[in-house]
């Protein structure tokens, strides 16, 4: 009876803090990020400095000096998944969002989906789109704001490149060097949207939020409670993902999860 007693008391302050957390978190403050030029900024083991009289010797590869906009590029081809609201409701609950408890889940998404860009795609890469994206703001988490996001998906997914009248004519070889070029960034980004589908908060999606609360369940997790970094890594772990996103035959359609 103790021990019964003792598990009541835990549900009823892990709900409290659930409650208390989604008032605590779910202020949006807009603030805005300032780097000093006289201080290198690292990402992801690439070193940024924005000071180009700055001594350096060249023999880093990793060192990128005096660009602004490849930081900017680099940082934004990053996969980025916060709270949520206004999806359907997830597994064994009513909840809606996941404001003030997901955090722990959506920082395993990210560190997960960093992992994955970097296996199939490389530290090279970028997102051709990433310096064209709109200033985020509370607007962004509206329904009509993902709507929106998920038609450019589909419609970047199924276009195809455009060539222009006025573009120089090139020799045989160029062409077929720039073809295999195009194509090769065509693959990529048709292998980053699959990637990025995974994670979407809908049923389907392998590495959504409805997905990893459907096996927490299973673990004695409910939507709401506040996971540990224990108990997501061993939900990832258990996540049954499909084939490499390179030879996932969904791609020839253009089929994708909404987000």
């Amino acid at each position: 009876m103790e021990n019964k007693g003792s598990d009541e008391v835990e549900k009823l302050k892990t709900k409290f803090m659930s409650v208390w957390h989604n008032v605590k978190y779910s202020w949006v403050l807009k603030s805005k990020t300032s780097f000093s030029r006289n201080s290198p900024v690292f990402l992801l083991g690439r070193c940024y400095h924005f000071k180009a009289e700055d001594c350096h010797d060249g023999t880093d590869e990793d060192f990128i000096m005096g660009n602004v906009e490849a930081f900017r590029k680099d940082f934004a081809s990053r996969v980025w998944l916060t709270y949520r609201e206004d999806f359907a409701p997830l597994p064994g609950s009513t909840l809606t969002s996941d404001c003030g408890w997901g955090c722990m889940l959506r920082a395993g998404q990210m560190m997960l989906a960093q992992a994955l860009v970097l296996h199939f795609l490389g530290r090279d890469w970028t997102w051709s789109e990433a310096l064209s994206l709109q200033p985020l703001d509370a607007e962004t988490r509206t329904t009509t704001a993902a709507k929106r996001l998920v038609a450019s998906l589909e419609a970047s997914l199924q276009g195809t490149p455009r060539t222009s009248e006025s573009e120089p004519c090139l020799a045989p070889q160029a062409q077929a060097s720039a073809s295999a070029e195009e194509a090769d960034a065509h693959l990529k980004e048709m292998y980053h949207r699959n990637l990025v589908s995974w994670f979407g908060d809908v049923s389907l999606a392998p590495l959504g939020l409805h997905g990893l609360v459907r096996i927490g369940l299973r673990m004695g997790k409910q939507a709401g409670d506040w996971y540990g970094p224990a108990v997501v890594a061993h939900i990832l772990k258990h996540v049954p993902l499909g084939a490499d996103p390179r030879e996932d035959p969904e791609l020839a359609g253009g089929t994708i999860y909404p987000v």
